[in-house]
């Protein structure tokens, strides 16, 4: 019974310590997320001796960061300025550094879950001061790995900490820090290690992000991983150096031949006694971020093993829950890396085209076709598959197939009557005759009109009708005014007025010559001279106004008129002016 009564009361005792942790921790959250400047720096500096009696205490758990982290992150809110927003940054940071190496992940794990949560709420103007938060955290986080010299168990619970906060396989984290993790990573890393650590440690590094680039449909993810993980890794790697510095020397001199043609030269020891000087000179003093009068930073070179990267790709190919587009990235950088592995650089430019001589046709789609096949080629996509016909796309085909053959049928019908047209030479009937075909021709039934989709086609057709049919009167008024001048016999003028013989003799007797006051104007202007009658024969008259012979028949197209009264009897009578009669010399003219 004793027993029992010790252990209830080591319970609640424990029970009562635990409940007051947690107030002291609220307590603490509460004064670093107001609004009081100087209560939050100094909760701030008293945090690292507090958390060390806490550790002696009882040990932390998650819930117990978090909480503070809640606080913490609404400190790193309420700083203002660039200087004091740095300075709270590195002081959240340096609280990662406990006792233990566990403890000091369960702090780094529990800011980047407090950090995934409320990402989605910063605002655009407090957004660089976090992002630079995330990275003091990150860096003091491999400066804990580097304390116990990257230890193979310390990493395999630092990518377990990754692989269940922000790079979760099958969670969907905050896209922007999510990326912006992926993009500070390597160089963090390459900063802190100093290029000092071993290549198959940064190959287990690695680990995660193999793991979240197979599980991921995302291209933006897809492609962030390969640009800032694996690519970072290539060209920061010896053969990268030596194609850059090949590169360089290439672009000075022009792009000429291709860049296999470049080649080394050995520098002279002064050369090499100078620039070991100045690495000397520069390794005293390097800072781990842009100052000003320094903007660029060194980062140091990691080495790593490309066939164990190609093999740790290979292996997460056949993953259950991959995706095709993450497979087929990995057939890609897998092939790199073994390039790389045997001694060839499978990135960058070998040959330069001379775009001086280039007789590329400036059409829009065939230069877009031109840029998504050579897009193709680089990222080693294969060519879509063409599209299955289904039942519908082939009507469709064979309705515009039949459409087609219709209308050629339809201009060949037209293009024989237009010939037919042609040949034919019978004046008004040849006309009239091809004014009907015309009007066949530019006329549409309505089946026609139906078939034919693009109503633009239809009204465009009518309006030649139209155009055709105006023409077409046209000739037929200028072929009676023609008709009504060749039938002048002769013109002449007198006091009385200006006189116009007609022939007769080749109308039939059911027309009727043509009054003056019938004719228009029009028909008068068209006489470019008046004429006078010639000196007639004394000889009478029976029946006809005067001969042939006293208009030669070349000279009758060439009489006009001006616009004159005319009267006319019936046809085969005398023409008698209404005014005096006209004397002519020489002829005398009689009634009947």
């Amino acid at each position: 019974m004793a027993v029992l009564k010790n252990s209830d009361s080591k319970m609640n005792s424990q029970k009562d310590k635990k409940v007051y942790l947690v107030a002291q921790e609220l307590k603490l959250t509460r004064v670093l997320a107001g609004n009081n400047k100087s209560a939050r720096e100094k909760a701030l500096r008293n945090l690292p001796k507090w958390f060390a009696k806490r550790t002696e205490t009882m040990p932390f758990t998650e819930d117990d960061f978090q909480r503070i982290w809640k606080g913490l992150f609404y400190a790193m809110w309420m700083s203002d300025k660039p200087l004091v927003q740095e300075e709270c940054a590195e002081n959240i940071a340096n609280l990662i550094h406990l006792p233990s190496v566990d403890t000091s992940l369960l702090f780094f794990k529990a800011g980047l879950t407090i950090l995934n949560n409320e990402w989605n709420g910063i605002d655009q103007l407090r957004l660089d001061k976090f992002l630079m938060l995330v990275r003091r955290l990150l860096r003091q986080a491999f400066f804990v790995l580097k304390k116990h010299f990257f230890s193979h168990k310390d990493i395999e619970n630092f990518n377990a900490v990754l692989s269940s906060t922000i790079l979760m396989p099958h969670g969907l984290p905050a896209l922007g820090l999510l990326m912006h993790f992926i993009e500070i990573f390597m160089e963090e890393l390459a900063k802190v290690s100093e290029g000092r650590i071993h290549q198959e440690k940064v190959c287990v590094f690695l680990k995660p992000f193999i793991e979240k680039l197979v599980t991921t449909d995302d291209d933006r993810l897809i492609a962030h991983i390969r640009k800032f993980i694996f690519t970072y890794l290539i060209r920061q790697s010896n053969l990268g150096f030596e194609y850059q510095a090949k590169y360089e020397a290439w672009k000075q001199q022009g792009f000429p031949g291709s860049i296999d043609s470049m080649q080394k030269i050995p520098l002279n020891d002064e050369e090499k006694m100078t620039e070991d000087d100045d690495e000397e000179a520069e390794e005293s003093s390097k800072p781990l971020d842009p100052r000003a009068g320094r903007v660029d930073v060194e980062i140091p070179q990691l080495k790593f093993s490309a066939k164990t990267i190609a093999s740790n790709l290979i292996k997460h190919k056949y993953d259950k829950n991959g995706t095709t587009k993450a497979r087929n990235m990995i057939n890609v950088l897998s092939k790199q890396f073994n390039k790389l592995a045997n001694g060839e650089y499978p990135l960058g430019v070998k040959k330069v085209l001379n775009t001086k001589n280039d007789h590329y046709d400036t059409n829009i789609r065939k230069a877009a076709n031109r840029l998504i096949k050579f897009e193709q080629k680089l990222m080693g996509k294969d060519r879509k598959r063409k599209r299955q016909r289904t039942a519908n796309d082939q009507e469709e085909e064979v309705t515009i197939k039949r459409s087609k053959k219709e209308n050629r049928t339809l201009k060949n019908s037209n293009d024989k009557t237009d010939e037919k047209n042609k040949k034919s030479n019978n004046g008004a009937l040849h006309r009239e005759t091809k004014t009907k075909q015309d009007f066949e021709k530019f006329s549409l039934d309505e089946d026609v009109e139906i078939k034919i989709k693009d109503k633009s086609k239809i009204l465009k057709m009518k309006e030649m009708a139209k155009k055709h049919s105006k023409k077409q009167t046209r000739k037929r008024k200028d072929t009676k005014e023609q008709s009504i001048v060749d039938n002048i016999e002769c013109v002449f003028e007198r006091n009385s007025g200006t006189w116009v013989v007609f022939d007769v003799t080749d109308c039939d007797s059911s027309e009727k010559i043509p009054t003056l006051q019938q004719s228009s104007t029009a028909e008068l202007k068209k006489v470019d001279k008046v004429v006078e009658a010639p000196s007639l024969q004394s000889k009478k008259l029976n029946g006809n106004v005067a001969d042939k012979s006293l208009v030669p028949l070349h000279e009758k197209r060439k009489l006009r008129s001006k616009s004159t009264v005319l009267q006319t009897r019936s046809a085969k009578q005398e023409i008698q002016p209404v005014a005096e009669q006209p004397t002519i010399e020489g002829a005398e003219i009689h009634s009947g």
